[in-house]
C-alpha cells in the first residue's frame, strides 16, 4: 500500500508541476525566442545608443521587401513540414556505385561552391533554386523534369517536361538505373 501511496503522490505531484508550468507558458505576453525582459532591454538600446538605433533602422530597411508582401502570398511560399528536405539532392548511400552524383546537369562542378551552393530567387521567383556553377542562374531543372505540382496525398506529383500528360508519383526523378534526383526536396512550386 505505501509503494501505491508513492507512485500516485509522484504522479499527482508530477501532474501539478506540469499544469502549473503550462499556465506559466501559456500566460507569457510576447512571441518568439527571447523573453519579455531581453525585449524591453534591447528597444531601450536603441533608444539610448546610436549604434542600436543604426542596427534597428537597417533591420526594419531590410525587411521592408517582405513586409510588402502580402501574408497570403508569404504563406504559399514556404513549402509545409511534410514535404522532405535534403541537401544532396542526388546522395545514395544504398548504391554501390558512386554515392554522390552531384547536379543533373553539371556533375560534381557545383561541388566547388560548398554545401548546399544553391542560390534562391527570392524576388522573382519565389523557392527557385538555380546552380551557381551554370552562371547567369540557369534554372536548376533544366533536365527531364520541369517542376513539382501541388502536392496531393502523401507523395508530390511530378510532372515530366516533354510528356506533360505523364504525371508519376514519387519524391524522385530516376536518371539513372539505381540513381535518383529527389526534385521534391528542391522545394519548387509550378506557377
Amino acid at each position: 500500500m505505501k509503494k501505491y501511496n508513492r507512485v500516485v503522490s509522484f504522479f499527482g505531484g508530477l501532474f501539478l508541476v506540469m499544469l502549473v508550468a503550462h499556465n506559466i507558458l501559456a500566460a507569457r505576453l510576447y512571441g518568439g525566442y527571447y523573453l519579455a525582459e531581453r525585449i524591453k532591454n534591447l528597444r531601450n538600446n536603441c533608444e539610448r545608443f546610436a549604434w542600436a538605433r543604426q542596427l534597428k533602422e537597417s533591420a526594419i530597411e531590410n525587411a521592408q521587401p517582405w513586409v510588402a508582401i502580402a501574408d497570403e502570398d508569404l504563406w504559399a511560399m514556404v513549402p509545409g513540414q511534410d514535404l522532405p528536405r535534403c541537401i544532396d539532392v542526388t546522395f545514395n548511400r544504398l548504391t554501390t556505385g558512386p554515392k554522390f552524383l552531384g547536379y543533373l546537369k553539371c556533375g560534381n562542378q557545383i561541388s566547388k561552391f560548398g554545401n548546399y551552393p544553391y542560390n534562391p530567387g527570392f524576388g522573382n521567383k519565389p523557392w527557385k533554386l538555380t546552380c551557381p556553377s551554370e552562371g547567369n542562374g540557369s534554372k536548376v531543372f533544366c533536365g527531364p523534369v520541369a517542376f513539382v505540382r501541388a502536392y496531393k496525398g502523401p507523395t508530390m506529383v511530378v510532372r515530366n517536361a516533354t510528356i506533360p500528360e505523364d504525371y508519376a508519383q514519387g519524391y524522385a526523378y530516376d536518371f539513372e538505373e539505381g540513381a535518383a534526383f529527389r526534385i521534391a526536396n528542391h522545394q519548387i512550386w509550378e506557377n
